[in-house]
């Protein structure tokens, strides 16, 4: 760790009820999953012709979550809580001709939340539950024009990542991205550039931008060991007046510098990836910063991920294990936008994705190539102060 320990207390609200109207919408979109599961093929027939230019998709996930054993950053202890939870996502993807696409995706979730599409359906541990609502995350236009594209809208996140640490998958983006590769004779080599207004929750961009690029290598480096690599520099201008985002992470500046590695082989005939990430924010902060959270701070800027994993989930009888440690310092990145299972700590809409040094232990069974179930144990403490946690989850995820 990079300077010394400072303290704080990190507020946590319930999760609040909301209207009626929330709950249809993610009763209709469940609802509507089960019905186009239900009725198979058919339902393949009306959504996508063989060769047409529509594609109707979506997932469905059921999860029950447990958390014990947690300390807040003052040191006093949280009550063990067990949740269900679903998540629901559903969308179409319409391509014309070849070289266009448009696509919008509609979610579950919770419209303050820029980071999960969950909604608590039950909570074992109070009678309080999840906002039950929803939002279009996604709707854009791309033109592919090969070997470049590029694309307008909201989007998810376009540069490459192995895990979510830097970056949430939840965390759709307002703007515009390009790219484009090509074959070096020894593998590829493909460019992405984008300019993107931050997300404040799923209802509004007003927290200034991001302009970002990154440049990325994928190839096979020796008989049977594939290498992907890459490196990306984040530079978010922050901009006052946050609703949802915690912590200053709306207005304070970063320029986060990411290098990621990933090699993939076979040994004794299983699938083994293992992967590395490093990332650096280069962005200096003043003592004198007006931000009493980014002075306690400042020098907290550095974090890198480890991974390894055994297996793959591809068809029936699939299964996969995997291990992963993580170091990320306070504002090594916008804690804001990172993953949001690792740890309970923020609020009942934000998690502080931060600050942590733990470990992910990760079982899972492929039920069919588009069914499977996944445990994850996460044991976390904070770097610089007491805050501690414990996460068992299990996941029934199915996608059509």
């Amino acid at each position: 760790m990079i300077g010394s320990k400072h303290k704080r207390t990190c507020s946590e609200g319930q999760n609040a009820s909301t209207g009626r109207g929330g709950g249809l919408l993610v009763a209709g979109l469940v609802a509507g999953f089960v019905s186009l599961l239900a009725t198979g093929s058919a339902s393949a027939d009306v959504a996508l012709v063989e060769g047409g230019p529509l594609k109707v998709y979506g997932d469905f996930r059921a999860r029950q979550e447990f958390d014990w054993d947690s300390q807040r950053a003052s040191g006093a202890m949280r009550t063990d809580r067990t949740r269900a939870r679903i998540r629901a996502r559903f969308g179409f993807k319409y391509k014309p001709i070849d070289e266009l696409k448009f696509g919008m995706r509609v979610r579950s979730g919770n419209q303050r939340s820029q980071q999960s599409p969950h909604a608590t359906i039950a909570d074992f541990s109070s009678d309080d539950h999840g906002e039950r609502s929803g939002v279009l995350d996604k709707y854009f236009a791309k033109v592919s024009l090969d070997p470049v594209w590029v694309w307008g809208g909201s989007n998810g996140f376009p540069f490459w990542k192995q895990n979510e640490h830097f970056w949430d998958d939840d965390v759709t983006l307002l703007g515009g991205a390009a790219g484009g590769g090509f074959d070096t004779g020894v593998g590829k080599l493909s460019v992405t550039t984008g300019i993107f207004a931050l997300p404040d929750g799923m209802m509004s961009h007003q927290l200034g931008k991001m302009i970002a690029g990154q440049i990325k290598y994928s190839g096979d480096v020796a008989e049977g060991i594939k290498l992907n690599a890459a490196a990306g520099y984040f530079d978010m201008n922050g901009k006052a007046g946050a609703v949802n985002i915690r912590n200053d992470n709306g207005a304070r500046d970063y320029e986060i510098g990411v290098v990621s590695v990933q090699a993939k082989l076979l040994a004794m005939d299983m699938l083994v990836t293992l992967g590395a990430d490093f990332m650096h924010n280069f962005e200096s902060y003043s003592a004198s910063d007006s931000s009493a959270f980014t002075v306690a701070n400042r020098n907290e800027r550095d974090g890198f991920m480890l991974s390894a994993k055994v297996g793959k989930l591809k068809e029936w009888g699939d299964w996969l294990a995997g291990y992963y440690f993580a170091r990320i310092e306070t504002l090594a990145v916008n804690a804001s936008y990172a993953q949001d299972d690792w740890v309970r700590w923020g609020s009942a809409n934000q998690t502080d994705s931060s600050d942590l040094r733990g470990h992910e232990f990760r079982t899972a069974f492929a039920i069919s190539g588009k069914t499977n179930l996944v445990a994850r144990l996460y044991i976390v403490d904070a770097i610089t102060s007491t805050q501690d946690g414990k996460r068992f989850r299990i996941d029934f995820n199915t996608k059509f």
